[in-house]
């Protein structure tokens, strides 16, 4: 037959209800099947799945109930870690990592109490809290204030990563604001020192470019205009 580690959960949300402060301890328990062992002569075992039901601050009254679908959905994620037979922790901060705590003695006798968490501590019932003696209402004060601080320094923490972020980005931004300034203004002189140049249509002289006008110019000869060639004809008279 298989063994199937147990499990023992703290948290646990009862159809979505955050504030249920119980916790379920999943096991396999043998159990005769009577109809078989009267049909074979001899005692037939079956395993049975079951669910003990601990309230933080009642050791006394702890329910032992075969599983249904009821506990599957009450517990999903408790029931399938069971199933795979993996071994759970209580969620959550342990007692003895909780400063309020001064003595192994007060684990002990919380621990016996099924209170194993700060937030098991913090969800004890008035009912159960009368058997946790005369330190029981401090005790569960002092772990609701250890939750809410806690949750005030994780917002802040939160606040502050997010005004980090913030920051950042309006750095790059401004670095980026700053680079294509710089490239605007290198635009803008380009476009300046285009403006700024001679035309050369609106300079340009007729004829300075004549390379036979140059030519002559730098040999220091002048051209003798051209002859008509028919005004010898146009000179004579007629006979």
């Amino acid at each position: 037959m298989a063994e199937i580690t147990t499990g023992s959960f703290t948290r646990s949300d009862r159809f979505g209800d955050s504030r249920d402060p119980t916790f379920p301890e999943f096991f396999i328990e043998p159990v005769q099947d009577e109809l078989a062992s009267n049909r074979q002569g001899y005692p037939i075992y079956r395993d049975e799945e079951r669910v003990k039901i601990h309230m933080p601050g009642n050791s006394l009254s702890v329910p032992v109930e075969r599983v249904n679908d009821e506990h599957r959905a009450r517990w999903p994620e408790h029931y399938r870690r069971f199933r795979a037979g993996l071994e759970m922790a209580h969620d959550g901060t342990p007692l003895e990592m909780w400063p309020a705590i001064t003595s192994k003695s007060q684990v002990y006798f919380l621990k016996h109490h099924s209170i194993h968490t700060v937030e098991q501590m913090a969800g004890v019932t008035d009912y159960d809290l009368t058997k946790l003696g005369m330190g029981g209402r401090s005790l569960r004060s002092l772990a609701k204030a250890f939750l809410d601080s806690a949750e005030r320094n994780a917002l802040t923490k939160s606040i502050m990563a997010e005004n980090d972020r913030v920051t950042t980005e309006l750095l790059d931004a401004r670095r980026q604001i700053e680079e294509l300034k710089g490239l605007m203004n290198g635009m803008q002189a380009q476009i300046e020192g285009l403006s700024n140049r001679p035309n050369v249509v609106a300079n340009h002289v007729p004829g300075a470019s004549d390379p036979f006008a140059q030519l002559a110019k730098a040999q220091g000869a002048q051209l003798a205009p051209p002859t008509d060639p028919l005004a010898s004809f146009a000179s004579r008279e007629p006979a």
